[in-house]
């Protein structure tokens, strides 16, 4: 008995030191709860910050991709412009040349029979003299890309972006652009986007007083404008 006695103080005395330490280190956490709380935050801070600029770069790449692709189809959409006022503008100045030629040979009476032709007949090479006119728009020496030759007035309503043909019943020539986002149509009642021209007699398309002569042109059927011009 006196053994246990004496053995439980010594318990007591062994426990009070370690209940001390806990009392210590909890304090300690305590104070460094706050410090650690603090470190993490400065380490979001530091993470967000750096993770900033990178969402700036990357959305000032996008956007200028976007400038980019944009410009690209701009680009585009004016050569395919030029392309088309080019090709009516060199059948315009062929047409001319050939009937200052039939004049020269005294075969105006010539000229009368090129109203509602194929406007390419003089594209290439100019028609000359009493040349068969059918078999020469049969063999055209130079057409545009895209040329796909007669076509139906169904056919020529459906017509392919970056496409060409010609209607031999209306004497129309029909192109309808690729691109033509900034393509606009001045007739109300001409709401396609497929552009026409045809062979016409100057004035307003019917013969002269002087049945003799005929004067003829390349009229646009569709006036629009593009890129405002």
């Amino acid at each position: 008995m006196a053994d246990a006695r004496l053995a439980f103080p010594q318990k007591l005395s062994l426990s009070r030191p370690a209940a001390t330490l806990s009392r210590q280190r909890a304090r300690e956490d305590s104070r460094l709860m706050p410090i650690q709380a603090e470190r993490f935050r400065f380490t979001d801070y530091y993470q967000g910050s750096r993770w900033f600029p990178g969402g700036v770069a990357l959305l000032l790449i996008l956007l200028f991709a976007l400038w980019l692709l944009a410009s690209l189809a701009e680009m585009q959409e004016r050569s395919e412009k030029l392309m088309v006022e080019l090709t009516i503008r060199n059948v315009r100045v062929g047409l001319k040349v050939a009937m200052v030629q039939a004049m020269a040979h005294g075969q105006e009476g010539e000229i009368r029979r090129w109203a509602g032709r194929n406007p390419l007949l003089w594209l290439g090479a100019i028609p000359e003299g009493n040349m068969d006119i059918a078999k020469a728009e049969s063999n055209l020496t130079v057409i545009p890309d895209g040329y796909g030759g007669n076509c139906t007035p169904q056919e020529m309503r459906e017509l392919a972006g970056g496409s060409w043909c010609f209607d031999p019943d209306s004497g129309e020539l029909a192109y309808r652009p690729r691109n033509d986002r900034h393509l606009r149509s001045i007739s109300s009642a001409e709401q396609s986007k497929v552009l026409r021209w045809k062979v016409v007699a100057s004035g307003d398309g019917n013969l002269l007083q002087n049945p003799a002569f005929l004067g003829v042109n390349v009229q646009l059927l569709t006036p629009y404008i593009w890129f405002g011009d």
